[in-house]
């Protein structure tokens, strides 16, 4: 399978957000923000690819559409993993004094 351009990456997207894998053309052209010369390319060449099916108006994420997005996730984390932003330098001692951010929360 060829590499996906960032428009053809951004529609399978927006496809993949919608709550039963499927919007109308105009819909998905207004929330994948791309001009339409580019959004009609894109569409022609996923479905050629059979990533996604059009049916009219409504154009429909196929199951290997939803694989493919799912195999190409940046970020996977083990659950016991924690995030760099989380972790401290220095601990603290049980007899600190320590009152929690508020904004931390």
């Amino acid at each position: 399978m060829k590499k996906l351009s960032q428009s053809e990456h951004k529609v399978l997207i927006e496809l993949f957000k919608a709550s039963n894998y499927r919007l109308q053309a105009f819909t998905l052209s207004q929330r994948a923000v791309l001009p339409f010369s580019k959004f009609l390319n894109a569409i022609s060449v996923l479905s050629e690819m059979n990533l996604l099916k059009t049916d009219g108006a409504v154009i429909e994420l196929t199951q290997s559409g939803f694989y493919s997005i799912l195999s190409q996730r940046k970020y996977k984390t083990a659950i016991r993993q924690i995030p760099k932003d989380f972790l401290r330098e220095g601990k603290i001692s049980l007899n600190d004094f320590y009152v929690p951010r508020r904004s931390l929360m």
